[in-house]
């Protein structure tokens, strides 16, 4: 069964489309499809940067900035999970270091975080955020940070007041830094299919930060595999983007890394 798509206010005019693939590698093994797969994103009209998100040290990013005579801007990402504490309150300082050390190496000035393991801890397991430590935490970043989640979630039989201390965590990263955007995911979120209101979870989101501070996100597949998750095709995502305008993040996963940017190339 297909993503229903539904449209909502471009951040941007509706005539500027950037796509932006997204994409995460930490081996070597990874790091040559990621070069591969960024060959061919390359060729397709209109992307000229990517977010590729690594582990802390940013190995085998210097292998990316420029592919052969292609110029290529990177948005360096920094998977949390091993650095910001359980509860969130430590680990800022880090992270502060790591982006400033990419942002040197890239010469770009966004740094991404991508949080989705490290919020584990409330979003399935119901623990409580220091909102204190998160407000000052990244406050102290340098540059404009892109945080992948938290963003306003439902509620779950495990944690029943989700949806409330989700939008306190979010609020409190908004007020922290205000260049911070938010990466998020409403578009083909799975829950679209099941009885709860992403448009109404979308919405609780514009309030805490405001539409030009969210970066919408989806999933695309070449060939979507059926089950709880169902992404975009590469049609529908660019009939998607076309209706709604602005940036937007595209994220195939590895294996199809390569194979989405080819569809999308060919696909009018």
């Amino acid at each position: 069964m297909a993503t229903k798509i539904s449209s909502h206010e471009a951040t941007q005019p509706r005539s500027h489309v950037e796509i932006i693939p997204f994409v995460e590698c930490y081996t070597a093994e990874h790091r040559r499809a990621v070069v591969e797969g960024l060959r061919t994103w390359f060729a397709v009209s209109g992307v000229t940067r990517a977010i590729v998100v690594t582990g802390e040290g940013f190995k085998g990013l210097k292998q990316l900035p420029k592919l052969g005579e292609t110029p290529i801007d990177i948005l360096a990402g920094l998977k949390t999970l091993n650095v910001l504490n359980v509860d969130w309150s430590d680990g800022w300082a880090r992270i502060a270091t790591h982006f400033a050390a990419a942002f040197a190496l890239t010469g770009t000035t966004i740094g991404v975080l991508e949080n989705e393991t490290a919020l584990h801890p409330f979003s399935v397991s119901g623990g409580r955020l220091d909102s204190r430590a998160m407000f000052a935490g990244i406050k102290s970043l340098p540059g404009e940070p892109w945080v992948y989640l938290p963003e306003v979630l439902c509620n779950s039989p495990a944690v029943p007041t989700r949806e409330h201390e989700s939008g306190q965590y979010v609020r409190a990263l908004a007020g922290g830094n205000k260049a911070a955007k938010f990466i998020t995911g409403y578009a083909a979120h799975p829950r679209a299919a099941k009885a709860v209101d992403v448009q109404a979870l979308r919405t609780l989101m514009v309030h805490r930060v405001g539409e030009r501070r969210m970066v919408p996100m989806l999933n695309v597949r070449v060939n979507p595999a059926p089950g709880r998750f169902q992404p975009f095709t590469v049609a529908q995502a660019k009939k998607h983007m076309e209706a709604t305008g602005g940036i937007h993040l595209v994220q195939p996963g590895l294996a199809e890394f390569q194979a989405v940017a080819a569809a999308w190339r060919e696909t009018k």
